[in-house]
């Protein structure tokens, strides 16, 4: 390689690399502004909790009649163990 063909491509290589971090840079602001905004409802809550979604603690599909599955296996799992 010529000596300018070297220094091209040294410039291309800092180039992409500032690139990469101006990327990681907006992403990383991206996130922060993201778990911030998350923060800030649950800090604005009557509870201040975030919403369960597992199904066992949540007590509006308790009402609903929808249950775990791995509730409904242990149940049939000690029913089998009871007749047997």
């Amino acid at each position: 390689m010529k000596s300018h063909e070297k220094t091209l491509t040294l410039l291309h290589s800092k180039k992409a690399l500032i690139m990469f971090i101006k990327l990681f840079l907006i992403t990383g602001v991206i996130v922060a502004i993201s778990f911030l905004a998350m923060g800030i409802s649950v800090f604005f809550r009557k509870n201040g909790k975030f919403p369960t979604f597992e199904i066992g603690k949540n007590k509006d599909m308790r009402k609903l009649g929808i249950t775990c599955a791995k509730h409904d296996e242990l149940k049939c799992h000690n029913c089998l163990k009871k007749n047997s």
